[in-house]
């Protein structure tokens, strides 16, 4: 199922990259990237980004990679991660016999 969801959203990820200029005239331009991204093709590559980042998510999610992304972010960005501490480290390299 994994695999069937990564293809469509990479799928998607493809017709952003491809049509932005449909996108620029459904959607209409995004300010932001107006300033930010371009005098005036700001927002269409701002379509095109949001393609690649599209797509890249789609191939993360047929790979089985986008848990232990998202895991790292999250402990990255948010401050969840704590490293271990020496003792951990010891007993887990530890034999249970």
């Amino acid at each position: 199922m994994s695999i069937l969801v990564g293809f469509i959203l990479a799928l998607v990820g493809f017709v952003f990259v491809w049509k932005s200029e449909g996108f620029y005239e459904f959607f209409g331009t995004v300010d932001f990237a107006e300033q930010y991204l371009g005098t005036s093709g700001g927002s269409r590559f701002f379509y095109k980004l949001l393609g690649l980042a599209i797509i890249f998510v789609g191939f993360m999610i047929m790979t089985g990679l986008h848990t232990g992304v998202g895991q790292w972010m999250g402990k990255t960005f948010f401050g969840a991660y704590t490293p271990p501490s020496e003792e951990s480290v010891k007993k887990a390299a530890e034999p249970d016999f």
